[in-house]
């Protein structure tokens, strides 16, 4: 049987079978909150994970008390399970080549994310950022501006929570939302993007989950396929990816730049070290480059991105200027833990790509002094940009065990960098102390995703910060 998904209605699911496939191991994911929501309103829930109950265990017991929930976990995905159902969820974490979605798929059974039944609401308001790098600082540094003006504001996607989480309540506040590729999939069957997009820039990344890099960048896409030319789109020109995604919107497109926008565009750039936007020949002066907490040339951008956003909304400028001058980022994205005998720790535990990396390094490279320690698991990229980068700007490596490890070794070694290995990133920390010297940085910013040792890339952050904090 195949279910219509034309409205939100919390009696569509009642007496209808609901199979999410991937449970996933966040709290306040999308796998848990779509278990509750549909549990709540009266379907029958089966959830499929690869992982055990033991691993699973703080999302298994938040749903203890629900009867109309089965669990079939440890174990292989079951295809036969799409044959129970009336809708598949899928959580962003399983691809679309997964057998039981292309099964469901071919069986014309609807598939479905949080994002999907967000987009499904009459009132849907959403602001939203993708991209591969910058995305989540962008996203809280604009949740933070907007809350200026819209106090009832909410944080959701990837960097907050899951809309499930608040949508039976929902009145049509502004959401300010972070949408990874897996994420936009959801848009498809609602055939909605966001009011206003913005794409921070497309580079290499989870091709260990896809068929393509030309299947990545069309997931990117959904963000503004479905716009009208009342919507905004704001792009990086200096990326030449999303520079071309600007003959692909029906939006008013808004650049972004370091550099210079072409003549008679809107956007937003870097004039002699000024912040500018201009909009329609006119020309207002944001903030200048380094009166702001965040450093690095990524986080300008990530400044500009959502400062380019606000501004497409109405936000006041002084409200803008306000939260730039005090917004110190993020966890976990190149975030400052402590400075202990003259040296300063960093934490970059959501750095998963080679360019991620490279966005850290470039973060510090007027001088030589990085200790670095990296490693993780492959993620299909190709680290040859970083090593060049690596080997020219930082004083030693420290590489963790992990797929990526290996293709680190083989990048960096026509440089004649020796790296030093660690069993563990207590051994690593361990090594770093032994040579880092006073006014050094060490450097957390691994570079592979944290399936090896760690529940997620914010496991692998909190367990670097207890280590850095214990240092006596």
């Amino acid at each position: 049987m195949t279910t219509s998904m034309t409205k939100p209605n919390n009696h569509l699911f009642k007496d209808i079978t609901v199979l999410i496939v991937g449970l996933g191991g966040y709290t306040q994911g999308s796998g848990v909150s779509a278990a509750q929501f549909f549990a709540r309103n009266g379907a029958d829930v089966i959830i499929s994970d690869i992982k055990t109950k033991t691993q699973l265990r703080e999302n298994v017991k938040q749903l203890k008390d629900f009867k109309n929930i089965t669990f079939d976990l440890g174990k292989k995905h079951d295809i036969s399970l799409v044959d129970q159902a009336d809708v598949v969820f899928q959580n962003p974490g399983v691809p679309d080549l997964n057998d039981v979605i292309t099964r469901a798929f071919i069986k014309e059974v609807p598939v479905i994310n949080d994002w999907t039944l967000f987009f499904l609401h009459p009132k849907a308001n959403c602001i939203a950022v993708t991209g591969t790098r910058g995305k989540s600082t962008t996203t809280s540094l604009l949740h933070a501006i907007v809350k200026e003006k819209h106090t009832d504001a909410k944080l959701a996607g990837n960097i907050g929570v899951s809309p499930l989480q608040f949508l039976e309540t929902y009145k049509g506040e502004l959401v300010v939302a972070e949408l990874s590729s897996w994420l936009l999939r959801g848009l498809r069957l609602v055939k909605k993007s966001p009011k206003l997009a913005i794409v921070t820039n497309i580079m290499n990344d989870h091709q260990n989950m896809y068929s393509s890099m030309k299947a990545y960048i069309n997931d990117k896409k959904e963000i503004f396929k479905y716009q009208t030319n009342k919507n905004t789109t704001v792009l990086n020109y200096d990326d030449p990816k999303t520079r071309a995604m600007g003959k692909s919107t029906k939006g008013k497109v808004v650049w972004v730049s370091l550099k210079k926008i072409p003549d008679g565009s809107n956007g937003i750039y870097v004039d002699n070290g000024m912040i500018v936007y201009r909009d329609k020949g006119k020309i207002k002066k944001i903030v200048r480059e380094g009166e702001y907490p965040l450093f690095g040339e990524h986080n300008t951008q990530n400044i500009m991105f959502a400062t380019a956003a606000a501004l497409s909304i109405n936000t006041p400028l002084k409200s803008i200027q306000k939260v730039i001058k005090k917004f110190k980022g993020i966890t976990y994205r190149l975030e400052h833990i402590r400075r202990w005998k003259g040296m300063d720790f960093y934490n970059d535990a959501t750095a998963t790509t080679p360019d991620a990396m490279i966005a850290a390094i470039s973060a510090f490279i007027e001088k030589r002094d990085v200790v670095l320690i990296a490693g993780g698991m492959d993620k299909e990229l190709d680290y040859t940009k970083w090593a060049k980068v690596a080997a020219g700007h930082t004083k030693s490596i420290i590489l963790i065990p992990g797929s990526a490890t290996d293709k680190m070794r083989k990048a960096i070694k026509p440089y004649g960098y020796r790296p030093i290995y660690a069993k563990n990133l207590k051994g690593a920390m361990k090594c770093a102390m032994s040579i880092a010297q006073k006014g050094d940085n060490i450097v957390f910013s691994p570079g592979g995703a944290s399936f090896n040792g760690f529940k997620n890339e914010f496991d692998r952050g909190d367990q670097f910060n207890k280590i850095v904090l214990n240092l006596r």
